[in-house]
């Protein structure tokens, strides 16, 4: 079901949260900026998870993580409480220049080191299959960082045969480049994004939620490339979604 109606074709950027989908243990959204709230639907934060995050970016951002977390815990609120649209709408002390409105406290590369922050001891491993974008975090062990060529293998290596349960968290950005005009193109082939879909389909049984982010300013020029993607992997993970993209082809 829609937890955010989706609205086709709108901004993403960091801040915008455009559609949220979930059925079982699996979240679909545009923005990642949702996605810990998601896993804080499914987990236990009293337990340990293993970490698989599979991004084009670390999504990494700490600029100002005490001033996020101070201001979490002035609220007195738990994270694990929030309605997903108070999460969109807390809002941060930073202040955009431009416009005088506060900026959004959670957007679509803070949100690990936040969760990391406050449940510190949630993350036993943390693996990270990316394009090396972005900054990396001191206080994020980040135990192994898998290429592309190797993920295939260190899907079934690590999620299926290893005991611990896993978030995975995906962003089909993975999967896009951008060219010298700072367009984006899909540059890894259909067949590898349906052998990395059906390792995790064997995966699933245990994974404890998984994430999905089709980050569109990403992966193109509008949002289609992204949902194809997307549907993609669905259809080839058995995942029943009917209704996700509404109308559109991809629906």
């Amino acid at each position: 079901m829609h937890l955010v109606p989706f609205k086709k074709n709108k901004f993403s950027s960091a801040y915008n949260l455009n559609m949220l989908f979930h059925k079982n243990k699996t979240y679909i959204m545009d923005n990642h900026l949702a996605a810990g709230w998601c896993w804080l639907q499914r987990i236990n934060i009293d337990k340990q998870y293993n970490l698989l995050h599979i991004d084009r970016h670390y999504d990494l951002l700490h600029n100002h993580l005490d001033s996020w977390v101070d201001l979490i815990e002035e609220k007195g609120l738990n994270l694990s409480a929030y309605s997903i649209d108070q999460l969109v709408d807390f809002k941060s002390k930073e202040v955009n220049s431009i416009s005088g409105v506060q900026f959004p406290l959670f957007r679509y590369d803070n949100y690990i080191p936040i969760l990391n922050r406050i449940y510190p001891n949630l993350f036993a491993e943390r693996i990270f299959a990316t394009h090396k974008n972005g900054e990396k975090f001191d206080e994020i062990v980040i135990n192994k960082e898998v290429e592309i060529w190797e993920l295939p293998n260190e899907l079934e290596r690590l999620v299926i045969k290893q005991s611990r349960r896993w978030i995975v968290n995906l962003d089909i950005d993975y999967f896009f480049i951008p060219n010298v005009r700072n367009q984006s193109y899909q540059f890894l082939s259909d067949e590898y994004i349906i052998s990395i879909s059906k390792q995790l389909k064997k995966a699933m049984k245990n994974i404890e939620v998984f994430t999905i982010a089709l980050s569109p300013e990403f992966c193109g020029k509008n949002w289609d490339p992204a949902m194809r993607v997307c549907k993609m992997i669905t259809d080839a993970m058995g995942i029943e979604l009917d209704g996700l993209f509404g109308k559109s082809k991809f629906g």
